[in-house]
This record gives C-alpha cells, sequence and structure tokens, in this order.
C-alpha cells in the first residue's frame, strides 16, 4: 500500500514539475507594437497594439488605427478621410522551439472599422431638355465606410534580441463591409479607379497578412 501512495506521489510530483518546465519563451508578458503595414492602402492608419499575458499559454491584444488622411483618385477625389479600426485579439501560444527563443502561435480576432470621407465627383451633365449644351457639374458628398468581422490566424514571434521582436501573421477574415452615400448622385463611368476603394456592399472571405515590430516589456 505504501508502495503504491509512494508512486503515486512521485509521478505527481515528475507531472508538476513537467508542467512547470514547460518553455514558451517568445511570448511575452506584455508588449507594444506598431504595424508599417496599415500605412499602406485607401485606409492607412497609425496602428498601434499592446499585447497582455494572461495565462501560461494565453494573451490578450488591443489594436487601435487612427486614419491618416491621405491619398486620392483618378477621375473621382477622395478628401478629409478620418475615423478609427479597432481590433481585439485572443492568442494561443505553443511552446518554443527546442534551443530557440522564437515560436509560433494561432488566434482569433474579432475587428470592427468606422471611417468617413468626403467624395468629389465631376460629371456632365445637359443644360437644355435636347442635350444640345454640355456643362460640367461637381458634387461633393459625405462617405460612410463601416466594417466588422472575425480572422483567424497563426503567426509566429521573431526575436532580434532580448526585447525586440517581429510578429508576423497569416490567416483568413470573414469581412461584411457596408457603404452609405447619397442615390441621388450621379455615377460616373471614368473607368477602372486604381485608387479608389470598392465602393459595394458586400460579404466576402478574404486572406490576410500582418507583420508587427515591438518591444517586450518582462
Amino acid at each position: 500500500m505504501r508502495f503504491f501512495i509512494l508512486l503515486i506521489a512521485v509521478l505527481a510530483s515528475v507531472s508538476i514539475k513537467a508542467q512547470d518546465s514547460l518553455q514558451i519563451r517568445h511570448k511575452p508578458d506584455h508588449a507594444l507594437k506598431w504595424s508599417p503595414i496599415h500605412l499602406w492602402g485607401f485606409y492607412p492608419t497609425l496602428q498601434l497594439a499592446y499585447e497582455a499575458s494572461v495565462s501560461k499559454k494565453l494573451a490578450v491584444q488591443g489594436d487601435v488605427g487612427y486614419v491618416i488622411n491621405y491619398g486620392g483618385g483618378t477621375n473621382t477625389e477622395y478628401m478629409n478621410k478620418r475615423g478609427v479600426k479597432l481590433k481585439a485579439e485572443l492568442r494561443y501560444y505553443f511552446e518554443s522551439l527546442p534551443g530557440s527563443r522564437d515560436g509560433f502561435y494561432t488566434s482569433i480576432e474579432p475587428y470592427a472599422t468606422s471611417i468617413n470621407f468626403d467624395r468629389s465627383v465631376t460629371t456632365t451633365e445637359c443644360f437644355d431638355p435636347n442635350c444640345q449644351v454640355w456643362y460640367l457639374r461637381n458634387y461633393v458628398y459625405k462617405v460612410e465606410y463601416r466594417e466588422f468581422g472575425f480572422s483567424g490566424k497563426g503567426g509566429y514571434v521573431i526575436y532580434f534580441d532580448n526585447n525586440i521582436l517581429l510578429d508576423v501573421s497569416i490567416g483568413w477574415s470573414w469581412r461584411s463591409i457596408d457603404y452609405d452615400q447619397p442615390n441621388n448622385i450621379p455615377q460616373t463611368t471614368g473607368g477602372f479607379n486604381f485608387f479608389g476603394p470598392n465602393e459595394e456592399d458586400r460579404i466576402v472571405l478574404s486572406p490576410l497578412f500582418g507583420a508587427r515590430v515591438g518591444y517586450r516589456i518582462r
């Protein structure tokens, strides 16, 4: 009987020791991050994130982006962009690779985007009922862009020293996109607008790629 009690105690001790020895060296207790990729695109943002550990393998990250007003169009101008991009992420970290301080994680991320901009459209219209005389008319109106969605990602954290890190991720996003604008504005037919957005309401599944540079706070 004493032998079995001793065996159980030894197995329990080994189990606890193995759990304590779990190495997740790439998971920061706290980290500040910046995403340079978000400066590119029609809605560029200054995107900053903060990550905090909540358990041995889990962490949460909040991500806030402030829209930067630059960019334009070919036959249509887009002005005065303003808004935010908000993200919340729950991460699960895997054990670090043998002999490495880098490693993998997987995550889920709901997000929401709220952006407004002023759009200027110039159209050619008839001055008289028989359209013998033409003139140019300019419309300026507000457009509200709203998007929310849900992303599933896999990522990898690389350390350049004890604190500086690169956080890269790939995955897929389910996106619900809505544009709200006046219905009485004539639509232009100037062809493909490389700099402009696709202003159609839609639900799509899209691939994603992310890269953030960060500083680990122990």
